[in-house]
């Protein structure tokens, strides 16, 4: 019998060889490199004839940072590198879409908290990386494929991640996890719009374990101009119990079912999340708030006594442009909590994790986070500005405070009596602001800002310059986030 893993990686097989299929019957169509020779252009459209157009678009960022550090009272000047290369193929059909990136990332010294590597070689949105805590690299490799079936239903797979909900964050999927093999079907009429996703992943970024799968189910409606509602609904099971092969539950994949009734009715072995979300625009202004709910007792809510399994995450966020030219400029505002244990389960394999990092925000549980957003625009040049502020508990003294949702909580520090924050309490925030200079070929920027951390032992506010080239445009990459 197939195994799960083996399946997930001929699932990334294929799509590659769909993609190379697919990319030799479509003209050829070099965005911002176009092709000069007339000869060349013409013995394409005659090979392959004009059913879609393939976009090929390089892409590059390097930058190197200064900044100082205080050492035994002396000041220190310390120096990183951040880059990325690769190119982002596009292929764009009347019934056939597909995207793909192939590159690579790598930083020496690593500056942000985002940046660093995890206890499982892991590191936000890049996944499973080599080298050292100070230097290392990662693939940047994703796949996503769309084919249209007719007007209202449409299917989807690929390599990469997800993004459920309206702001930077999501409090269910988030464009910060590794990536993993999904696939999904997506269903529209009228105002509304019905997705399935289903996915695999490994606990851990090594692929030691037997795997687990993720199903969720989105349902959004447009209730009125400018107001969307969404319900969401998550369940995440381990491809083995006890050494028993349970593969794909086909229970999951029934796009009809709601998830909490079939779970208890198969003993309650998993682990469901429920959900929901708003969006609200009035001219090019917008307000989201988004809410998820693992698991609660109202009575413990009520008494506000601090039960370890009252968990969930909330978050709301406002963008505007803040000039009459609304292409030009955009600042965007967003609060995120998620309490302690929130995505945990009482075995780890069933967290809301993919390997070794959180599917949702990259900060998992125990936290409050504020982030900034805003840029504006000229012919030739871009001023951005970009901020974050965390408070997290972290996990101390080898006692789980539920900041981790990759530990189950069996072993949690009590029943009762917790609280946000609770735990080993660290403060850290950044803001930055760069200039981008566009010029014919290349794009000079300079960055500069300022770095905040704090621990129970040490503060420090440091400032910090980055200098470096980059394409104008790159793939959805928040490394600072």
């Amino acid at each position: 019998m197939v195994g799960s893993r083996t399946i997930s990686k001929w699932i990334l097989g294929l799509t590659f060889i769909v993609c190379s299929i697919q990319s030799s019957f479509s003209q050829s169509v070099w965005e911002n490199h176009h092709l000069q020779n007339a000869f060349t252009q013409q013995i394409i459209r005659d090979t392959i004839g004009r059913e879609g157009t393939i976009n090929l678009l390089p892409f590059y960022h390097a930058g190197v940072g200064f900044y100082p550090q205080n050492s035994l009272g002396e000041v220190e000047w310390k120096s990183h590198f951040r880059g990325l290369a690769g190119v982002n193929l596009k292929y764009s059909g009347k019934k056939f879409k597909a995207s793909t990136f192939l590159g690579w990332t790598g930083l020496v010294n690593p500056v942000f908290q985002a940046q660093q590597v995890s206890n499982d070689n892991s590191v936000a949105f890049v996944g499973r990386v080599s080298g050292s805590v100070k230097a290392y690299y990662g693939s940047l490799t994703q796949v996503n494929l769309n084919y249209q079936i007719e007007k209202h239903i449409a299917i989807n797979a690929g390599y990469g991640k997800n993004h459920v909900g309206y702001g930077l964050r999501s409090p269910f999927l988030d464009r910060q996890s590794a990536n993993y093999p999904y696939a999904g079907i997506e269903l529209k009429g009228g105002v509304l719009q019905y997705d399935l996703k289903l996915l695999y992943t490994e606990q851990s970024s090594s692929g030691s374990d037997d795997g687990k799968w993720v199903s969720t189910h989105t349902l959004e409606a447009k209730l009125a101009k400018g107001f969307k509602l969404f319900l969401a609904e998550m369940v995440v099971w381990q491809n083995s119990n006890n050494g028993h092969s349970r593969g794909l539950d086909i229970n999951y994949i029934n796009p009809l079912v709601v998830f909490r009734p079939v779970e208890f009715n198969v003993g309650s072995p998993d682990n469901v999340l429920l959900g929901a979300g708003s969006e609200l625009k009035w001219g090019a202004k917008r307000f989201y708030f988004q809410f998820l709910l693992d698991e609660f007792l109202l009575d413990n809510i009520r008494e506000q006594n601090g039960w370890w399994a009252n968990k969930y995450a909330f978050q709301f966020g406002l963008a505007f442009p803040f000039s009459r030219d609304l292409d030009k400029s955009l600042l965007q505002m967003e609060y995120q909590l998620v309490r302690p244990f929130t995505y945990s389960h009482r075995h780890a394999e069933q967290g809301l994790t993919a390997n070794g990092l959180p599917l949702a925000s990259p900060l998992g549980s125990n936290f409050h986070e504020i982030l900034l957003k805003a840029f504006w625009k000229e012919d030739n040049y871009t001023l951005s500005l970009l901020g974050f502020f965390w408070m997290k508990g972290e996990n101390t003294g080898g006692f789980n405070y539920g900041a981790d949702p990759t530990l189950a909580y069996n072993n949690r520090v009590r029943n009762f009596g917790n609280y946000i924050l609770q735990g080993e309490n660290r403060h850290s925030g950044s803001l930055q602001l760069q200039y981008m200079r566009k010029l014919k070929k290349i794009n000079p920027f300079i960055k500069a800002g300022l770095i905040y951390g704090k621990t129970s032992e040490v503060q420090n506010i440091n400032p910090f310059v980055e200098v470096g080239i980059s394409t104008a445009v790159l793939p959805a990459i928040s490394s600072n986030f």
